[in-house]
């Protein structure tokens, strides 16, 4: 012990003013302004009023259709009330057509009268007027048995998948995270965590207790889905993706009048999104066409890489076959039925319109200006749109009333930030993320990422990844290992490392506000509390986000994750550089019962989860914007170079 306070000694003796061991600075925090923060925000929440306001009344938010921009303006005068400055919808686009549901009715009317449960899919055409007759089982397992069903399907109910075996359910549906997982995830062990949204994508979620439990990343007893791509795909996914792209060709073809499929889900509760276009013809590789193709459009980007078809709210789409999903025991009800030759007879319309008078989209933004580094930006807020069978409420109206609350609390509060505190909320993130991508384009810069050999696209605006790590935005650039993802073979995924190995580097084209540009952060992971952070690989922010935590050790926030997380709009901003973060939350319903499903209601919010979160939020935005020093960033691998200035002429060559 002497020799150690010896050597101790020696030490400072020989560097006066130093120390032997480097320590970085401790991260300050007001211990006084958090205690005020806690105040309003958990006694005096308006929370849930807010979160009522955009589902009861404006729920739910389809990008572009008249109920969304009947919420945003609702938003912008709350946040203008709220005494935020330039309170505004600022458009990004084109997006295209809005959609919006007049009226819809699904009946058995015989050899009984029995209600359906069912919503027809977004963006669906219209029946002329209700449909009556007898449902066609487009029963194929292969192309060659769709020849049977030609000219049949014209003005026909269709019924166009397989029925779903349904189990009983003997665990429950809510989860918060266990103190095992929290520790897997602060310990970068994620053997055990993989493929739960909220958490880095790719992988078996946790072995369920019991064999009829439904793994926290699917619903129950749902079938694996056919591949949205046949990039990387087994040959019997290639089969099965283009068997069904066949059937919708032709049901396209033939004029259905209305296809009906079973939805994910049980219970009466299912997902609904998107209706389904065919894709266009096959290509050279004989691969059916990816969005766009022969269109001039690419309005549906992929998440992760994959393409899913042409959009059906583009401008100028093709006609829309009617479509709905039905409960799958309703379903699998007129399944049974048919096979059992009873005269089974339905009745369903769907009355909807398009919205082409405006093709433009709009974000929601507001600030509360900053002080003596007013310049300087510190961003927070979550994604507004929503599916349409529900209101939106855990995906994402909790995700907006959160950042909402979070700048009410602090102008409640009196407190006044050096930097400019602004909050967005976005548009068009169930499309793609295109909303905040759209916004990080237009004030910061873009990234580009040149397209794979072999057919895969390059990315850009601040697309996920950014640096061609579609999962795990943001990471440093880096040779992804030639080991086979699922439903990749071993070879498959040789070519692809070899393809990533021999990519051009990632070009970033910035703005000057991407200098002055400290933080954003999102939340978009339903109505479970916050548990902590993702790193989202920025490792300088570690003892900083500690020492923002540790305020809230005592409401169950503690956690920080080395991981990325994705599948959200912080990944628009970590694509270009900039410090982008999702928080980590409890799943409590959200995989299992209302991440895009029809009960995605106000009834599902937990409220003292969603006055911690806004606390979090508050303190978190606070703090970001009093520091003498932005955030620090991860370094930017590639090509780094100034965006053009429209405003500037460009010179002409010599």
């Amino acid at each position: 012990m002497r020799l150690l306070v010896a050597i101790a000694l020696l030490c400072l003796s020989l560097f006066p003013g130093s120390m032997c061991l480097a320590q970085a600075p401790e991260e300050r925090i007001d211990r006084d302004v958090i205690k005020k923060i806690k105040e309003e925000g958990l006694e005096r929440s308006k929370v849930m009023e807010t979160i009522s306001f955009l589902t009861d009344v404006h729920g739910p938010r389809l990008t572009a259709s008249p109920q969304t921009k009947a919420a945003a303006e609702w938003t912008k005068t709350r946040l203008t009330e709220w005494g935020l400055a330039n309170a505004h919808l600022e458009p990004w686009g084109p997006f295209g057509r809005g959609w919006s549901l007049e009226g819809f009715t699904a009946n058995m009317v015989k050899p009984s009268y029995a209600p359906l449960i069912a919503y027809p899919k977004a963006w669906s055409g219209s029946t002329p007027k209700a449909i009556r007759g007898t449902p066609i089982y487009l029963d194929a397992a292969t192309e060659k048995d769709l020849d049977q069903y030609r000219g049949k399907l014209h003005r026909a109910i269709v019924l166009l998948s397989p029925p779903r075996e349904v189990k009983a359910l003997f665990d429950p549906l809510a989860q918060r995270q266990s103190d095992a997982t929290l520790l897997a995830l602060a310990n970068g062990d994620l053997s055990a965590l993989r493929g739960r949204r909220g958490l880095p994508p790719g992988t078996a979620p946790p072995a369920a207790p019991s064999s009829n439990a439904p793994a926290p990343s699917a619903k129950p007893d749902t079938p694996p889905p056919a591949p949205t791509s046949t990039f990387n795909a087994t040959p019997e996914q290639r089969a099965a993706f283009t068997l069904q792209n066949r059937k919708w060709a032709l049901l396209t073809e033939e004029g259905a009048g209305v296809v009906l499929e079973p939805g994910r889900g049980d219970g009466g509760n299912l997902l609904v999104s998107a209706a389904t276009l065919p894709r266009g013809p096959a290509r050279g590789d004989g691969r059916p066409g990816t969005p766009g193709e022969g269109r001039g459009d690419d309005n549906q980007p992929s998440r992760g890489g994959a393409s899913r078809g042409p959009s059906p709210w583009a401008a100028d789409a093709a006609e829309v076959v009617p479509q709905a999903v039905v409960a799958v025991e309703h379903y699998n009800r007129l399944i049974r039925m048919l096979k059992k030759d009873s005269p089974v007879e339905l009745e369903i319309d769907i009355a909807a319109q398009y919205h082409t008078g405006d093709l433009m989209s709009y974000n929601i933004v507001a600030e509360i200006p900053g002080s003596d580094l007013a310049g300087e930006i510190v961003m927070l807020g979550g994604h507004f749109d929503s599916w349409h069978s529900g209101t939106g409420a855990t995906d994402n109206a909790v995700g907006c009333g959160v950042a909402l609350e979070a700048v009410r609390i602090l102008q409640a509060t009196g407190l006044k930030p050096r930097r400019t505190i602004r909050i967005a909320l976005w548009t068009g993130e169930e499309q793609g993320l295109l909303g905040s991508k759209a916004y990080v384009a237009e004030h910061f810069g873009r990234a580009i990422t040149a397209p794979l050999s072999g057919g895969r696209s390059g990315r850009s605006e601040g697309s996920s990844g950014g640096q061609g790590n579609a999962k795990g935005a943001g990471q440093p650039a880096a040779t992804p290992p030639a080991t086979a993802q699922p439903g990749e073979t071993p070879s498959a995924a040789g070519a692809t490392a070899e393809r990533e190995r021999t990519r051009p580097p990632t070009k970033y084209e910035l703005k000057p506000d991407h200098a002055k540009f400290s933080a954003y952060f999102n939340l978009d992971n339903g109505t479970g509390k916050i548990r902590g952070v993702y790193l989202q690989g920025n490792d300088a922010m570690r003892p900083i986000f500690r020492a923002w935590l540790a305020p809230f050790a005592d409401l169950g926030a503690a956690t920080i994750a080395q991981s990325n997380t994705g599948g959200t709009d912080h990944l628009s901003f970590d694509g270009v550089g900039l410090p982008g973060f999702q928080f980590i939350q409890d799943q409590v319903e959200y995989d299992t019962r209302t991440h895009h499903y029809s009960m995605d209601v106000y009834d599902r919010v937990q409220e003292d989860d969603m006055k911690q979160a806004a606390v979090i939020m508050a303190s978190f935005v606070y703090h970001a914007a009093m520091r003498d020093e932005k955030l620090p960033r991860k370094p930017l691998q590639g090509e780094v170079v100034q965006a053009a200035d429209p405003a500037k002429p460009t010179e002409e060559p010599k």
